[in-house]
């Protein structure tokens, strides 16, 4: 944790509230993009027990599999799922910038959607399966292939399809206890309580799951002896008693969920409050391009592979770290509250200006009162004060005392800061086309054998037959005699 983190969790503990950790809204939310919250049984994973699944400012549709044990009410769930979750993909495809979004409220769902791509685009058809359990296979697999997209950008930085409801605040403000990411205690940080105590409040919403389990206690006296009674009634006669017990289940299930998705939608309303970055536009293109390229590979009959290629990997490699470079770029130049932060931890040069006389060159001087610095010699800044350009080379660094003097080399002199005035140097803000020529550059070093993986050819070595003439035909002496 850094000491800007500990600031800021020290102030919001004083203040018994969240503090601002951003300025500017990291993201962009869809008009129409969907919350969903997964459920899944203890043990039974990656299979689901319920959803409650729909667009944002509605109370979303509920989802559930009796008895997520049974194969056949896995297979039915995930037919329904299907064909709503393609749907939605379709309408987007509709819409020129368009892109699925989903906002799910904690990292584990993350690891629910994950799991079932990877489950369920492999899914084997049973033997000697019915007609309706074969066809329930196809959707499952084809609800599989749909879900492989988040699956794939949930790795990349900054990606805007697979929304996390607590990573969101986590991001946007500080708190003053270590929640875990738990969204309902975070939520009680947002809005304190007048006539509690916010530790205690805060302890009292910890009790509610907002994860992808139910209580264990809830799962003991209620939901166990649910399922009992489901099984046993399943495969009777009586379909209205059948119906009663699903009904049960499914009512349990859904006053767990309700809270959930309550507290991903008040996350939203609280983030939507503040405005977004410049640059989340350049963000929200490769999504759309992602689900372009990604909608086109299935409808070309495309399959996924357990495994990448060498080719796939590099290329998926080099993409998340130039995603990771360009998103925390753009939170530095996007960003007030980011890039104060970046100050404090080094990563922007901030001092007083001093111009050098023109028989110099075109150098100047900063003078630093930063602790520490991460700028090296040799490395390329810009200057981020004025409306021109200006871009440096660091020549020298040198300590004294509690001050840096930083030597430049820069052009652009008309726009350069006048002299004793403070100004910013960072990184070069975000290049978003930088990707492709990548790619372009791994594509031609690929085509080219590297020089210590050529073959050479071996030396002919003129053999020599063994000296047999070596008196008792002693081994040793057969080998000295060869030397």
């Amino acid at each position: 944790m850094s000491t800007w983190d500990v600031a800021l969790r020290i102030k919001s503990w004083e203040k018994a509230r969240a503090v601002p950790a951003a300025e500017k809204l990291h993201l962009q939310f869809n008009h129409d993009f969907w919350i969903c919250c997964p459920l899944a049984m203890a043990g039974e994973d990656p299979s689901l027990h319920a959803v409650l699944i729909g667009p944002k400012d509605t109370q979303g549709q509920i989802f559930c599999a009796p008895d997520p044990r049974s194969q056949r009410h896995r297979l039915e769930l995930f037919s329904i799922l299907r064909k709503e979750i393609e749907g939605y993909f379709q309408k987007c495809l509709e819409q020129p910038d368009g892109f699925p979004q989903l906002l799910l409220p904690s990292q584990s769902a993350v690891g629910v959607i994950r799991g079932l791509a990877d489950y369920l685009s492999y899914l084997k058809e049973p033997k000697d399966a019915s007609k309706q359990i074969k066809t329930w296979t196809e959707d499952a697999r084809a609800l599989g292939d749909l879900l492989q997209l988040y699956a794939q950008r949930s790795e990349i930085p900054g990606q805007q399809l697979l929304l996390v409801a607590h990573q969101i605040l986590d991001e946007h403000w500080a708190f003053g206890q270590d929640l875990q990411g738990h969204l309902g205690a975070q939520l009680v940080w947002m809005d304190p309580p007048e006539d509690e105590d916010i530790m205690q409040a805060a302890a009292k919403a910890e009790a509610q799951p907002m994860g992808v389990k139910t209580d264990a206690l809830m799962d003991n006296k209620k939901l166990a002896p649910a399922l009992e009674a489901w099984v046993k009634v399943e495969r009777s006669s009586s379909s209205s008693l059948a119906s009663f017990r699903r009904q049960e289940i499914e009512d349990m299930l859904a006053e767990v969920l309700k809270p959930i998705w309550r507290a991903s939608h008040g996350a939203y309303s609280y983030a939507s409050e503040l405005k977004p970055m410049l640059d989340v536009e350049q963000l929200r293109k490769r999504e759309r391009s992602a689900f372009e390229y990604h909608m086109a590979h299935l409808a070309d009959g495309g399959k996924f592979s357990r495994t990448d290629s060498s080719m796939r990997a590099i290329y998926s490699l080099a993409e998340r770290e130039d995603a990771q470079e360009q998103y925390h770029s753009a939170l530095i130049w996007g960003d007030r509250l980011v890039r104060e932060r970046a100050c404090l931890e080094g990563e922007i040069l901030r001092g007083t200006t001093t111009h050098l006389p023109t028989d110099a060159g075109n150098k100047l001087v900063i003078i630093s009162n930063q602790r520490w610095l991460k700028i090296r010699r040799g490395d390329e800044i810009v200057l981020m004060n004025g409306e021109q350009r200006v871009r440096a080379v660091v020549e020298d660094l040198t300590r004294s005392g509690d001050q840096t003097k930083v030597l430049l080399s820069a052009g652009n002199q008309a726009a350069w800061p006048e002299n004793g005035v403070a100004s910013d140097w960072a990184m070069s803000s975000p290049d978003w086309q930088r990707i492709h020529s990548e790619r372009s550059k791994i594509s031609r070093n690929l085509e080219e054998v590297p020089q210590t993986h050529q073959a050479e050819e071996a030396p002919e070595i003129e053999s020599q037959p063994p000296n047999n003439d070596v008196k008792g035909g002693d081994p040793l002496a057969t080998i000295e005699a060869m030397r």
